[in-house]
């Protein structure tokens, strides 16, 4: 049996923080992070309520901030010509407009409503990088966490496209605009 030694300079929170702590820490974004670290964010989360195919963002939209899924489902979709094609379905504590981790971004999907509705959880970029700002050892954690999130991606992207045999050109993913071909 382990013995817990009681420290009266350990910082106690409560009932409602361990909650959102715990929530948080079923996310990606804050799947390493320690419950201290968790609690910086926690009194930037803003709750917002949406109704069926109420839309949250879209495409092209400035990035504003990251939303945490707490109720109901979230259909990310992009738009071809006049209609949207699913992405997928997110659910309670997935993330979505990771985009807003970075300043100056826009969104490159659409967000909708597809439950009955929604409760979702909504971190502003400009609390994010004022946190980021004050913490360069907890900016790294969420970006490589980021990082990780975006590599199983572009790992399920290269097995859908090879399954696919190849009906759209991968290259394309990764072809880059320059200044320099737009001036020829």
């Amino acid at each position: 049996m382990k013995i817990m030694k009681w420290n009266p300079f350990k910082k106690s929170y409560t009932v409602q923080e361990l909650r959102m702590v715990h929530f948080l820490k079923r996310n990606h974004l804050f799947s390493t992070l320690s419950e201290r670290e968790i609690i910086e964010f926690i009194p930037y989360l803003y709750e917002r309520k949406y109704a069926k195919n109420e839309v949250v963002f879209f495409r092209g939209d400035p990035a504003q901030g990251v939303y945490f899924v707490r109720k109901g489902r979230i259909t990310l979709s992009i738009d071809l010509e006049d209609s949207f094609e699913p992405i997928c379905k997110l659910r309670p504590y997935d993330s979505f407009g990771d985009s807003a981790l970075l300043p100056n971004t826009f969104r490159s999907y659409n967000a909708i409503c597809s439950s009955e509705s929604c409760l979702l959880y909504m971190l502003p970029t400009e609390n994010i990088q004022e946190i980021f700002n004050a913490n360069s050892f907890l900016s790294a954690k969420i970006m490589t966490n980021l990082a990780r999130h975006y590599s199983e991606i572009e790992r399920r992207l290269f097995k859908s496209y090879r399954e696919s045999f190849a009906f759209f050109e991968l290259r394309s993913v990764y072809e880059v605009e320059h200044q320099d071909d737009k001036d020829e």
